[in-house]
């Protein structure tokens, strides 16, 4: 897989161990909890658990958002055996609403489907987060019915585009 994408904006890069804490500070943060899916706090070794697992996991992709050098969010995949993957990024608070974000998920999915036999990717998005459901439309994700949905989320789906 690519090691990073630039952008004139913005840089992906993978994630690293030693990101761990950095991405941790910013897991907990009260506005990333309240858009999150699980809306909760976790514990640092919680946190560690499952950060170290997804860097040894290559169907578990995550990158880091950085602007002008500097770590700003997280983009993460996870592949499952479907030839999908689902889709989670945030920005850390004063980053949101510059176009980082959108920017960051357009080249995240195109890293994703250069670099993998996915047909498409799929974000889950709580309902009341319009900014996101926003971006994710900007990116070409397209809202879908699904039975086997919360009421809470909305679902999105990006197709590989062939």
């Amino acid at each position: 897989m690519k090691s990073a994408i630039k952008d004139s904006k913005i840089h992906l890069r993978p994630a690293a161990p030693e990101d761990c804490e950095l991405v941790f500070s910013w897991r907990n943060l009260p506005k990333i909890v309240n858009l999150s899916s699980s809306r909760r706090q976790v514990s640092a070794s919680e946190h560690r658990k499952w950060y170290n697992k997804n860097l040894i996991n290559q169907n578990r992709p995550m990158f880091l958002i950085e602007e002008k050098g500097l770590p700003v969010g997280l983009i993460r995949f996870e592949i499952n055996n479907s030839n999908e993957a689902d889709i989670s990024v945030y920005l850390i608070p004063g980053k949101t609403g510059q176009g980082m974000g959108v920017l960051a998920i357009s080249i995240g999915c195109n890293i994703l489907f250069n670099n993998n036999y996915l047909t498409r990717i799929i974000a889950k998005i709580r309902a009341d987060n319009l900014r996101s459901i926003k971006a994710f439309s900007k990116c070409g994700f397209c809202i879908t019915k699904d039975d086997n949905f919360d009421i809470k989320h909305v679902k999105m789906i990006l197709e590989k585009p062939y």
